[in-house]
């Protein structure tokens, strides 16, 4: 009994087994087609991706050969799923697959669409292209068909897409930057470079790109492209025989700065322009408050920027001397004391002179004294010289005064000898009157 059923059951295995078999090899294949560039199948030219093939047959050896235009590319496997690895096509491209198997071949396709240029293009202005430092380009660089540009186009074999741009610039040694405010149009206008101001020479460039869906390619173009130099005038450096730029009404300063090939200095006092040359002298009297001095470089296209000195304007000495003497008259070689004021009481050194000697006192206060201790032998003048920290001076002179006799002159009387007591009988009447000395 055993026996019939062990036979029983080897017989419906048997018979499973070659219903199966018999599918599987009945079987023609069944193609799937995907690729790594998504479902739209949108990519730049000549960039590698990867295709699958899925195959619905079951375990039969199955050879998938793979072909556009002149590449082909074949695979064997019983597995239903192949991959291949492709560098890339050029243009719009439909690719085929055929899959053969005992039971037969079945082929299939799938479109590649590639959006390529053909030229980027050419970009063009009539804006100079000198730009003085900080200035712009103050006309529209042209890509339209004005000034006989072009705009760019894309290849015969291109697929369906459309030509967007992005303005970019750079420096001599900086990457490429998008302009600001740049906009993808053909042309970049005058009004988004009115607000791209220039420091330094550089190069604009139009870049173009073909669009399909969200892919955007631009694959081994070359750019057009134009530069900017800038025209930098150095700032010039004002020189001048001031002191740190306080001045005195009533002294006349030079004011200068290094002489430059192909430059024009121009000078300024507030907003009035007052000289033109390397040099500027400011007349005593020009100004009578705090100014600003100007000066700026030009090269006959650019300037320079405003170089400013402010002007400082110091208060001048106003000296007077009181030497307490009555009359201002003192004897011979007789010690007074003189007191001199100043109407300003900035940091002055005041010097006093005479025919005794001289001598320098400092004070900041508006007042100082000096003491003749010989006084004066004779009539003369003692001056007394200010010399602010600004610069500022004044002097001031007195005569002293200094009465001197030469003689006392004489007297005389008839009167004989007087005793003790007595009382003169004869009066006493002079001979010569006192005299003065020269100098006195």
């Amino acid at each position: 009994m055993k026996n019939i059923r062990y036979n029983l059951l080897s017989r419906l295995f048997a018979i499973a087994a070659i219903f199966v078999t018999t599918i599987a090899f009945s079987q023609t294949p069944s193609l799937t087609l995907s690729t790594s560039l998504g479902a739209d199948n949108i990519t730049c030219a000549n960039s590698a991706f990867t295709l699958t093939v899925s195959d619905t047959t079951l375990s039969l050896s199955t050879t998938y050969t793979l072909s556009y235009g002149s590449f082909v590319s074949r695979q064997n496997t019983d597995t239903g799923i192949v991959i291949f690895s492709l560098a890339g096509v050029a243009t719009e491209t439909t690719i085929t697959v055929n899959a053969e198997n005992p039971n037969g071949s079945v082929a299939s396709t799938t479109t590649i669409y590639v959006p390529r240029l053909a030229t980027s293009g050419t970009i063009s202005t009539t804006a100079p292209l000198v730009i003085c430092y900080g200035g712009i380009i103050n006309g529209a660089i042209y890509g339209d068909g004005v000034l006989s540009t072009s705009s760019a186009t894309l290849t015969a074999g291109s697929s369906a897409a459309s030509i967007q741009y992005q303005w970019q610039f750079k420096t001599n040694t900086d990457p490429w930057e998008n302009i600001p405010g740049a906009s993808t149009a053909s042309t970049l206008s005058t009004n988004t470079l009115s607000t791209f101001q220039i420091y330094e020479n550089i190069t604009i460039r139009r870049v173009s790109y073909a669009v399909s869906g969200t892919v955007s390619c631009s694959v081994g173009m070359t750019y057009p492209q134009i530069s900017a130099v800038v025209s930098n005038v150095s700032a010039p450096v004002i020189t001048s025989d001031t002191s740190d730029y306080n001045v005195c009404s009533d002294q006349n300063y030079n004011f200068s700065t290094s002489p430059v090939g192909g430059i024009t200095h121009y000078w300024y006092l507030g907003a009035s322009q007052v000289a033109t040359g390397d040099s500027y002298s400011l007349a005593a009297g020009t100004i009578s408050t705090d100014s600003t001095l100007g000066l700026i470089a030009f090269n006959g296209t650019c300037s320079s920027t405003l170089v400013t000195k402010t002007l400082k304007v110091a208060p001048l000495p106003s000296l007077t001397i009181n030497t307490g003497l009555t009359e201002d008259a003192v004897c011979e070689d007789e010690t007074f004391t003189i007191t001199v004021v100043d109407t300003q009481s900035s940091t002055t050194n005041y010097t006093l002179s005479y025919s005794g000697g001289s001598e320098t006192k400092s004070s900041s206060t508006g007042q100082v004294t000096f003491t003749l201790l010989n006084g004066l032998a004779a009539e003369g003048d003692i001056s007394v010289r200010a010399n602010s920290s600004s610069g500022c001076t004044d002097t001031v002179t007195k005569t002293i005064l200094v009465p001197k006799l030469a003689s006392a002159g004489t007297i005389s009387t008839t009167q004989s000898t007087l005793c003790y007591g007595d009382t003169a009988s004869a009066g006493v009447f002079s001979l010569t009157e006192a005299t003065l000395t020269g100098d006195s």
